[in-house]
């Protein structure tokens, strides 16, 4: 049974030669034996003559076949990203063949077969000319492996844009960061939206590898990055939606730990590939179906997110419509805001399409003289600002009415004893409810003292318990100060100037 490989020196080493003698004992005499050398360059049996003096014996070598029973091969350094125009290469590609003598060795000499996603065969030395999912085939002769690699277009594929109407008080973005609020969407493009899950996705500023979002109140555009935080109990993350199956470029930090998983959990197989310090993620999502971007390992940026979608037409309002004959506006005391009969529409192709105000599909914003409030609070006009939210999109986001408020302890008696703003106490006048200061610093200390002891005292809708200290930004800050006897509230607004 003895075996050599073709063109391999035949070894003879598992081969003994024994010397029988009349005594019925034997010796073992194989190192001083000769064996000859069969010729190994041809597939077969080959004879092999040893001999021990004057006796001769013969036994048969087969000579078999050397033969490549796999290959590995290592892509962690070969480009698996390209965008159409580009060609393909596979520099820095390992493929090592393991062979039926159970050695390996790596190699340079095998075939390489790219197809597409309709399995048609892709010329490698012509440059790639559409978007998707390309399988690159090594071979050795019928022996395969493969890989996965993605093509996009910048040419084509469209970028997400940040929601603007999103973005309370956009000036703050230079000196802090914005953090959203879950069931905001806040990426959009006509293929698909982004839609926060949780309260810690943070809109980052200045970053200079990041998404340009330009302030229209000022004459300012800034560098941002999203945030997402580490995935934990808590759990943060943007859901995305897209009409059509969409193919996505993410622009990211984070090497693999940024994933995407469908409905069931599941994660998508993604493309990852490094260029210039950045990390790429390319992956194929289908339409009318949520994926959730979640970071697994530590805190994600999401720098810029690319999106091209197929043939197939997309839904899209070209505006908004609002009915509010119905609806309730006129307000007194402390009434709150009611959306019973107030109707939203979105408009495509002259037909209306109702728009729900559940599930997150409008954001409601209430405005008194220009400043964001949370609730009514002093008598007068109030603009109720309706964002649209919804997985549709549309040319049109936003969309008000006024409402009047009436508020009747408006002219009451003050029911601040002292209040000390920035250690400045400020002179209160009766039946005066709206207040000013300036300051240069960049943190207030506010203080109240009611008249009535019993009072409860909220500061920006929080309970006052002690001396608060408030964070400015550069402009006008808002400070709200209520106070609550009984079922009587009285409110109280003070208007902070950083300078």
């Amino acid at each position: 049974n003895e075996k050599c490989y073709l063109n391999e020196e035949y070894d003879h080493s598992n081969v003994k030669v024994y010397v029988d003698y009349t005594d019925s004992t034997k010796s073992d005499v194989t190192s001083l034996s000769k064996f000859s050398t069969p010729n190994t360059n041809s597939i077969g049996k080959k004879e092999v003559t040893v001999t021990y003096l004057e006796y001769i014996l013969k036994y048969e070598v087969e000579v078999i076949d050397l033969y490549v029973e796999s290959i590995t091969i290592d892509t962690s350094n070969v480009k698996q990203l390209f965008n159409v125009g580009e060609y393909y290469s596979f520099e820095n590609l390992k493929v090592k063949a393991h062979y039926s003598n159970q050695t390996e060795k790596f190699i340079n000499d095998y075939n390489i077969k790219i197809t597409d996603s309709n399995n048609s065969t892709i010329n490698k030395d012509n440059p790639f000319t559409k978007t998707g999912y390309y399988d690159v085939e090594i071979s050795v002769g019928e022996i395969k492996a493969s890989y996965r690699i993605g093509v996009y277009n910048t040419m084509s594929s469209t970028r997400y844009y940040l929601r603007p109407e999103s973005i309370n008080n956009k000036y703050k973005m230079v000196n802090s960061n914005y953090i959203f609020k879950s069931g905001e969407v806040v990426l959009r493009s006509k293929e698909a939206s982004l839609t926060i899950v949780g309260n810690e996705n943070r809109l980052t500023s200045n970053d200079i590898n990041g998404f340009a979002l330009s302030v229209k109140d000022k004459n300012i555009t800034y560098n941002t990055a999203f945030r997402i935080p580490k995935l934990d109990d808590d759990k943060n993350a943007l859901m995305l939606y897209a009409q059509t199956q969409t193919w996505v470029l993410i622009k990211t930090s984070n090497n693999q730990g940024l994933i995407i998983v469908d409905e069931q959990g599941v994660p998508l197989q993604t493309i990852y590939t490094k260029s210039d310090n950045m990390y790429y993620m390319f992956v194929s999502i289908n339409g009318n179906q949520k994926y959730e971007i979640i970071s697994s390992d530590k805190d994600s940026l999401i720098y810029d997110i690319m999106l091209e979608r197929s043939g197939e037409e997309v839904i899209q309002f070209s505006k908004l419509s609002l009915d509010i004959q119905d609806a309730k506006l006129n307000y007194k005391d402390n009434e709150v805001l009611s959306l019973d009969k107030v109707r939203l529409y979105g408009i495509r192709n002259e037909q209306s399409y109702p728009i729900s105000f559940s599930n997150n599909e409008v954001l409601v914003n209430i405005y008194y003289q220009d400043r964001k409030v949370d609730r009514f609070l002093l008598s007068g006009k109030y603009k109720i600002e309706l964002v649209y939210n919804g997985k549709y999109p549309s040319l049109q986001y936003v969309i008000s009415y006024e409402i009047d408020y009436v508020y009747n302890n408006q002219d009451s008696d003050n029911q601040i004893k002292r209040l000390v703003i920035d250690n400045k106490e400020i002179t209160m006048v009766k039946s005066k409810y709206l207040y000013e200061l300036y300051t240069s610093n960049s943190k207030v200390n506010v203080i109240v003292e009611p008249l009535e002891k019993l009072s409860s005292i909220y500061v920006n809708s929080i309970l006052y318990s002690g001396e608060v200290e408030i964070e400015l930004v550069d402009g006008k800050n808002s400070i709200f100060v209520m106070i609550i006897i009984g079922s009587e509230e009285y409110h109280y607004e003070i208007d902070v100037i950083k300078q």
